[in-house]
């Protein structure tokens, strides 16, 4: 799944949108979409269609206030008459999955239970629940028994989201959710290899050993896929460098230098160097 995409600016040509909704590298992909005019959701649907994408994701249920701020996002989830007439306006527009992501609701007024009804109704393929509100955002724990609520009252795909870091996890969601997917957000920044060891593993947390060479590997290969995006090197970009070292030796130190990073070269300096001290220390 793509990240965050405003279907406004998609729309208006806006071109950081259309780059995000670059041609697929890969299958299958779904281009996730934020907006709140049905119309403008139903075009930005059209075009990710036409791009090559495999479906697309409607986002109801992300916190951030930029996208609340426009009535995108979980601001759909107060308003669910506009959320099922864009529901309704994508899947009348396009042919491939139609999804929709979505949080419990406000704090005030939990409506998980009603939109989903409706966006099955409105012809919806799948459903993610992030079991937490709005005001929560990422804090607190996850409720659980709310997606194995939603998951026995509607007859689509219901699938998880959040707090799923490890194979321990993985299966023990599946089994107190009963639902039919897992979707892994924040527990892969800087563990690629979580979903390799959530499918390898087994209920008691036993996964495969991650070694040093492979989290080698992965970072060199985040960096690589950076080089490929023209003018992407933001903070996030040094925070994802920083996650591939947590809870190693000098991985303070590390972070503490990847802060700062601006350009290809320091970071790839940086990381290398690293890894040898990693190595070395090893063979000692």
């Amino acid at each position: 799944m793509t990240g965050l995409i405003s279907a406004e600016g998609l729309v208006r040509g806006d071109h950081g949108s259309l780059r995000l909704l670059a041609e697929p590298a890969g299958h299958p992909l779904f281009a996730q979409i934020f907006g709140a005019e049905p119309k403008s959701m139903a075009m930005a649907a059209y075009l990710a269609e036409q791009t090559g994408y495999d479906g697309i994701d409607i986002n109801a249920g992300c916190p951030a206030y930029s996208v609340i701020r426009a009535h995108g996002g979980a601001d759909l989830m107060r308003d669910l008459p506009r959320a099922l007439a864009v529901v309704d306006a994508v899947r009348g527009t396009v042919k491939f999955p139609v999804t929709v992501k979505m949080r419990l609701g406000w704090e005030e007024q939990k409506t998980y239970l009603q939109l989903g009804r409706l966006v099955e109704k409105a012809g919806a393929d799948a459903i993610t629940l992030h079991p937490r509100t709005v005001n929560q955002g990422y804090g607190g724990k996850a409720d659980w028994a709310a997606v194995q609520q939603l998951k026995r009252q509607l007859n689509i795909p219901v699938l998880a989201s959040g707090d799923v870091i490890d194979s321990a996890s993985y299966h023990q969601i599946l089994h107190d959710t009963e639902c039919d997917g897992i979707l892994i957000g924040r527990g892969a920044i800087g563990r690629p290899w979580v979903f390799r060891q959530c499918l390898e593993g087994d209920e008691s947390g036993r996964r495969p050993l991650v070694k040093t060479d492979d989290r080698k590997r992965a970072v060199l290969r985040y960096l690589t896929l950076l080089l490929k995006v023209p003018d992407r090197w933001t903070p996030y970009s040094n925070r994802h460098i920083q996650a591939f070292v947590k809870g190693m030796p000098n991985a303070t130190k590390f972070r503490r230098a990847a802060a700062c990073l601006g350009n290809w070269e320091t970071a790839n300096n940086l990381i290398q160097g690293y890894f040898e001290q990693m190595e070395e220390r090893e063979r000692e």
